[in-house]
C-alpha cells in the first residue's frame, strides 16, 4: 500500500500497525522511527551512466524511466523534483513493484529510481548497476504509526519493540554511506 492508504487504514481500524513515509501527514497517531533507505539510479550494465559513482537526478531525465504508479511516494517526489529542475520525467513504462522497475531496466527497456536496499539484492543477477543519487531528498525516513500505542495486545507490541530493535541495529549500506559522503 502506498503511505497515504497506509495511514488510512490505521486511522480507520483496518490495521493496528502500518509502516511508511515518515515525511507523511500521521496527525492524531502514534508515529515512532523505524529506519530509512536511499534511492539510487538503477541502468542497465554498459549504459552511458553506468560508470558514474553518483549522479543528479536532473542528468537522468534526457532518458525514459521505469516507474511506479503516480500515487507512490516515490512517483510523488521524482514528479516534484523534475519540475524543480525545469525538466520533464518521461516513462517508458510504468510498473506496480520495485521487482518490477528492476526487470525492466535489466531488459535495457529504461532507467528507473528505486530504493537502494532493494536493488542491491538484484544487482549482479540482473545485470544492472546501482548508482546513488547525490541529492539530500534521495535519503528517506520511515516511520510506523499506530492508534495508541498503550493500548496494543501484547503480540503487537512485541512487533513494535523488534522493528524498533532492528532499524537501531541495521548499519548503512555502502551504497547508503556513499551518498551521504558526497556533497549535495
Amino acid at each position: 500500500m502506498i503511505t497515504n492508504e497506509v495511514i488510512t487504514g490505521v486511522k480507520d481500524g483496518l490495521a493496528l500497525l502500518g509502516v511508511c513515509w515518515a515525511h507523511a501527514d500521521m496527525s492524531g497517531l502514534d508515529v515512532l522511527p523505524v529506519g530509512s533507505d536511499d534511492l539510487a539510479l538503477i541502468v542497465p550494465n554498459g549504459h552511458a551512466l553506468a560508470g558514474r559513482r553518483h549522479v543528479r537526478f536532473a542528468d537522468t531525465l534526457s532518458y525514459e524511466h521505469a516507474g511506479l504508479r503516480p500515487t507512490s511516494s516515490v512517483t510523488t517526489l521524482l514528479r516534484r523534483e523534475s519540475s524543480r529542475s525545469g525538466k520533464v520525467l518521461r516513462y517508458r513504462a510504468l510498473v506496480s513493484t520495485f521487482e518490477a522497475a528492476i526487470s525492466v531496466v535489466s531488459a535495457g527497456l529504461a532507467v528507473s529510481v528505486v530504493p537502494a536496499q532493494v536493488a542491491l539484492r538484484y544487482q549482479e543477477a540482473a545485470g544492472i548497476r546501482v548508482i546513488p543519487l547525490n541529492e539530500s531528498w534521495a535519503h528517506r525516513k520511515f516511520a510506523l504509526c499506530c492508534r495508541n500505542r498503550k493500548t496494543l495486545a501484547r503480540p503487537a507490541a512485541s512487533f513494535v519493540r523488534h522493528l524498533l530493535a532492528e532499524s537501531r541495529e541495521q548499519p548503512e549500506t555502502e551504497l547508503g554511506a556513499t551518498v551521504k559522503e558526497t556533497p549535495s
